[in-house]
């Protein structure tokens, strides 16, 4: 995979346990979706990513949504160049682990989440997590945008 340096998007719609590290070394690598894997989120906190992610220089968007994760994989944190971030339909526990992405995603504008976790409505404190990241995004960058999305309809949208 590491020879493939001009690849500029990869999307994955299988069964995924882990990540393989040589995705680091993609250097023309712009998006990247692993969306509805959710194998990856069943996976001890960070297990599935290797560190050497959070060194990929060009990736500007990444979908996570539908993995089941209860806490943003600490890689994303080191994505420098990340613009665009969907974690659709989640762990309601993520939204409480989002301010790693204001510390260390510095272009990120676009955040698109869901109104409901996997289990129904959110808790009033999940909420309180969301308003709060939004809030800190928004002062960073007053054009940022966080979309909470209600439709089923995840694919058509995470292309946008």
């Amino acid at each position: 995979i590491s020879s493939l340096k001009k690849l500029k998007e990869i999307s994955v719609n299988c069964s995924l346990s882990s990540l393989p590290k040589e995705l680091s070394e993609l250097s023309g690598l712009t998006k990247l979706d692993v969306s509805c894997t959710g194998d990856l989120g069943d996976a001890p906190q960070d297990e599935p990513f290797p560190a050497e992610l959070g060194r990929m220089k060009s990736l500007r968007e990444l979908g996570l949504s539908y993995c089941g994760f209860r806490a943003v994989p600490a890689f994303v944190g080191g994505l420098q160049s990340l613009e665009i971030l969907y974690l659709r339909r989640n762990d309601e526990q993520i939204y409480a682990t989002l301010d790693v992405l204001i510390r260390g995603c510095p272009r990120l504008h676009k955040v698109g989440l869901y109104r409901d976790s996997v289990e129904g409505p959110l808790s009033p404190e999940s909420w309180a997590h969301l308003e709060a990241f939004e809030a800190k995004l928004l002062a960073k960058d007053p054009n940022a945008v966080v979309i909470f999305e209600e439709s089923e309809d995840f694919s058509s949208s995470e292309s946008e």
